[in-house]
């Protein structure tokens, strides 16, 4: 019954009495076959590293380097729409802002002109207090 159980978890969990491998460790081993001309068996001998541990650090590697172009386009994608978007809502701000200032522009003149024309101040002064 005891060896059933055994059996049963072998190979399951994480490794014991062993220390992860330095991530540093790690970026140089797939550096090098990456570099090209030596295989997962020469890494494996050099290290004393099993060869399918390499191969599986190297898979992954490359797997997160494909997942991290794909994600980088799209972000590039995204910005070119963005800065369209902008560009589009900064012309239309700027065309408000004309219209804003020709507005102001026209009020002032319509001001200046009833100010002569009833000899009467309209504007109010900057100093002046309210009347009680």
């Amino acid at each position: 019954m005891t060896e059933i159980k055994f059996l049963k978890k072998r190979g399951r969990g994480k490794r014991k009495n062993t220390q992860p491998y330095d991530i540093g460790l790690k970026l140089q081993i797939i550096q090098e076959y990456q570099s090209g001309g030596i295989t997962f068996k020469m890494l494996s001998n050099k290290y004393n590293i099993n060869k399918s541990v390499i191969s599986y650090w190297v898979r992954k590697s490359e797997g997160r380097l494909s997942a991290l172009k794909s994600i980088t386009f799209k972000k590039m994608e995204l910005n070119q729409e963005e800065k369209k978007d902008q560009n589009q809502e900064i012309e239309a701000l700027k065309k408000a802002l004309e219209e804003a200032l020709l507005k102001n522009k026209a009020l002032e003149t319509m001001i200046d002109i009833a100010e002569q024309e009833l000899k009467i101040n309209i504007r109010k002064k900057s100093g002046t207090k309210r009347s009680r």
